[in-house]
Formats: C-alpha cells, structure tokens, sequence
C-alpha cells in the first residue's frame, strides 16, 4: 500500500470538500418547496389539492327589509390568479334538493357571499367554484354546510 504525498493529500481533501460542498447545494435546491409552485387548482397540488379557496360558512344576523334576519356568510381565500374571471357559488336545501344549483355568480375580487335567500329552519350545503378567463373551472370547493335556527 502506498501512503499519498502532501500534495496528493491535499488534493484529495480539497476535491472530497468540493464534493460534499455539490453535494449539499443539490440536495437544498431539491429540497426546496414545491408546493409554492403547484396550481392552486390542480387536484394533485400536495398542498391543498386543487382546492385553493378553503370555503367557510358561519351564521351572520343582519337586516332586510327592515326585518333582522340570520343568513349564511360565505367566505373563502382570496385566490391571486391572474387568468381568474369570477366564481360561482352553489347551494343545496338538504331536505329538499338532490343536486347543488348554483345561486350567485361572484366577482374575482371579491372573497365573500351573503345568502340572503334562505329559511330557518333548513340545512343548507354550499360549494365555490373559480371560474378562469378561458372558461374552464376549478375543482369545486370542499362541501360546507350549515343549519338555520
């Protein structure tokens, strides 16, 4: 066996270091997020699988007519997407209806919906879908549902 000079030595530390240094510059660049990146409406976005708007319905007493009233407010996260043209909001009576009907055609910049046109008493479900610029849809929104009393 033979021991290596000074010089051989090192440049066999000065290349294993090199190495290592790739090595690791590799590894962190693969590494980083690609969630950050994904479609916020394709389905197989680990993120939140192709359902960017995380819809949520609460309660809400207000007026009508004159009359206090309680009605679902519907709210979901701003989307940034440029290509967006305007959502679509979906309801179903659970007693009554079989399939969601859509109820309101919503502005891109606008995040929130009240539904005024409902009764005590009734169940309601509610789903969002975005609508883009050329048409398409997104991947309608998880099922929220709420009950009037």
């Amino acid at each position: 066996m033979k021991w290596l000079d000074a010089t051989t030595s090192r440049r066999v530390t000065r290349f294993t270091s090199i190495s290592l240094l790739v090595m690791v510059v590799v590894m962190l660049g693969c590494s980083l997020d690609p969630k950050e990146r994904a479609n916020p409406f394709d389905p197989d976005n680990p993120l939140n699988f192709g359902d960017p708007l995380w819809l949520e319905v609460s309660i809400v007493d207000t007026v009508i007519d004159s009359s206090p009233v309680k009605a679902p407010l519907l709210d979901w996260r701003d989307v940034d997407q440029t290509l967006l043209d305007e959502f679509h909001v979906y309801r179903r009576r659970t007693i009554f209806d079989s399939i969601l009907v859509m109820v309101a055609t919503v502005e891109p910049d606008v995040s929130v919906y009240l539904d005024v046109n409902t009764r005590l008493g009734v169940r309601y479900d509610y789903r969002v879908v975005a609508i883009m610029a050329n048409r398409t849809d997104s991947v309608l929104s998880a099922i929220e549902s709420v009950y009037l009393r």
